[in-house]
């Protein structure tokens, strides 16, 4: 259980329970969508971590871009230091995400928060193969479930294996510590 990271929600797991208590009960529920290519969804999210240390109540959260697609249930996690196209690192990892899947035509699902929409924009420029873009309705992130599940999972599971490593190494691991980097990538890396 813990070679794979807690990939799998276990109740008598206390890191589990910890980092992931409030998770999804709905597993494997299948969508309907009417869509015949695959849609890879996007989301940011951010993550500050509860400390005892008063010093990094002032740090900078972990941003960190959820992105899933919609055949393959393929989760993929990056640190990002800044939201949006600014980062060509950024666009080249999430291209070779996507061109990992082995899809030729897919649909790039995010919400229109503008740095996301950005980062969009970019991914089909630099694409050679069919990409088209969908927004979510204004005001409506919601109906992003796909991106708003993997943000859950990300989130649930950075702070499982943070929770562990704490536990384990008696030391605390803030936002800004040069582990939180690798835990975000391992997520991707173990759920695929």
């Amino acid at each position: 259980h813990e070679l794979t990271n807690h990939a799998q929600y276990r109740s008598w797991c206390k890191h589990c329970v910890v980092g992931r208590a409030r998770d999804d009960p709905h597993h494997n529920k299948p969508t309907e969508d009417g869509k015949q290519h695959p849609i890879i969804s996007l989301d940011y999210c951010t993550m500050k971590h509860k400390t005892q240390d008063k010093d990094t109540d002032e740090q900078k959260p972990t941003t960190i871009l959820c992105m899933t697609c919609s055949k393959t249930q393929a989760l993929f996690t990056h640190v990002v230091l800044n939201k949006g196209a600014a980062s060509a690192e950024i666009i080249n990892r999430c291209l070779a995400d996507i061109n990992s899947l082995g899809h030729n035509h897919i649909i790039i699902k995010a919400d229109n928060e503008p740095a996301i929409v950005q980062l969009c924009n970019a991914l089909k420029a630099a694409r050679t193969q069919s990409t088209a873009l969908e927004n979510s309705p204004k005001g409506e992130s919601e109906s992003n479930g796909a991106a708003e599940n993997a943000v859950n999972i990300c989130k649930g599971l950075v702070r499982t294996i943070r929770d562990k490593l704490c536990d384990r190494y008696k030391h605390t691991i803030d936002a800004n510590h040069w582990i939180m980097p690798w835990i975000v990538e391992s997520i991707g890396n173990t759920q695929n």
